[in-house]
């Protein structure tokens, strides 16, 4: 458990330093603040990311999970922490929420609260999410917060590593 934070920590760590193409020559950073953001602004990179978790957000509302999951890279690579536990690949993530919700009814509703998105290069960049689930037939939100690392691919935009911490009051 402490081998994998660790990593984690590693990689959040290692994008927020900012890239170089040249040895000296920064690569200027993008930053989306959802709080500002118009969702119709132009296809820089930080506002290619937010259209994806906006979608991601918008299949899981339609209990989408299929187009939800299309946002994850589709990789045994891929890395996922859902509080304590750990998914490696995009099939072990997929069996986990097809497990947590056979009646796709009962996958509630996420009222995304703020999303921060930040890139230093064209093809990588990191996003924060703030968002709430709220339940299909009442009862307690749940709070979250996730840290995201996406890669852009050639068919796209795609979360390669996230985390998900949750809260419920």
């Amino acid at each position: 458990m402490i081998g994998t934070a660790r990593f984690i920590a590693a990689c959040l760590i290692g994008l927020s330093l900012p890239a170089r193409t040249v040895v000296g020559q920064e690569q200027p950073v993008q930053r989306l603040d959802s709080i500002n953001a118009d969702p119709g602004a132009g296809e820089t990179v930080v506002q290619q990311v937010y259209q994806l978790i906006l979608r991601m957000v918008d299949c899981w509302n339609k209990h989408d999970l299929d187009g939800y999951m299309s946002g994850f890279w589709k990789s045994d690579d891929l890395l996922a922490v859902i509080e304590s536990e750990v998914h490696w690949g995009w099939a072990d993530l997929y069996a986990s929420f097809q497990r947590g919700y056979p009646d796709r009814d009962k996958m509630g509703k996420i009222d995304l609260q703020r999303l921060q998105v930040r890139s230093s290069t064209p093809d990588t960049a990191v996003a924060l999410c703030w968002w709430r689930i709220l339940p299909p037939r009442g009862g307690s939100p749940v709070f979250a917060t996730d840290t995201m690392q996406l890669q852009r691919f050639a068919d796209g935009w795609r979360i390669t590593v996230a985390h998900s911490s949750f809260f419920e009051p």
